[in-house]
């Protein structure tokens, strides 16, 4: 990717996020890096080849932690670690998660990718319970569909937590990723057995 094609991006990200996705035209972009529009359509002819190449940016942040994350330290370091950059990621490109529905609505090729990626993160997050139940760090399901259903709500979470922080709070700052780690985290605690109730509280003090 070329200096300038990135510079755009980093600014239109800023924007968005500080002004949200409808405020935010290519003019508007172009204006705030002081080159013309002419200048800015050469190397995006549309403002969606922008918002499409901010979510892909994100996707391949969450990709390489995904692929990164330190199971050297146990089962539950690893998927705290990991929720907390997954976090960091979405705080990062908020604007993408703040208009959600928007996106979905207006960017077929967002949808149709996304739509794929959830199948795919529900299928490594119920490998990674299964993982969870043969180290006994978690119970059996009681219930059909129990894990299922759990993996489903910690995605709606992953989704929608900046939303409720946008709304609760006068003012977003990285401060609230803290606080919704913690919301986030808790889910998981009701299905642990005592032995993973043991190595959760492990992992929340040393984090």
């Amino acid at each position: 990717m070329s200096t300038t094609k990135k510079r755009i991006l980093n600014a239109s990200r800023k924007l968005f996020n500080q002004q949200g996705l409808s405020a935010v035209s290519q003019r508007t972009i172009a204006t705030h890096l002081k080159i013309s529009p002419g200048n800015l359509t050469y190397h995006f002819k549309k403002r969606s080849e922008i918002i499409e190449g901010l979510y892909f940016e994100l996707v391949e942040k969450m990709d390489h932690d995904f692929l990164n994350v330190e199971m050297e330290k146990g089962l539950f370091f690893g998927l705290y670690q990991l929720t907390q950059k997954s976090m960091e990621n979405l705080f990062e490109y908020r604007f993408m998660m703040l208009d959600f529905i928007q996106v979905m609505r207006e960017f077929p090729i967002i949808k149709k990718h996304y739509l794929k990626l959830i199948t795919q993160r529900e299928e490594q997050m119920q490998m990674f319970i299964q993982m969870m139940i043969q180290s006994g760090l978690m119970r059996k399901e009681e219930i059909k569909n129990e894990y299922q259903n759990l993996t489903r709500r910690m995605m709606i979470l992953g989704d929608f937590w900046l939303a409720s922080a946008e709304i609760n709070r006068e003012k977003m700052d990285k401060r609230q990723i803290e606080k919704y780690l913690e919301i986030t985290s808790q889910v998981i605690y009701p299905y642990l057995t005592a032995k993973g109730k043991r190595e959760y509280r492990k992992v929340e003090r040393d984090s």
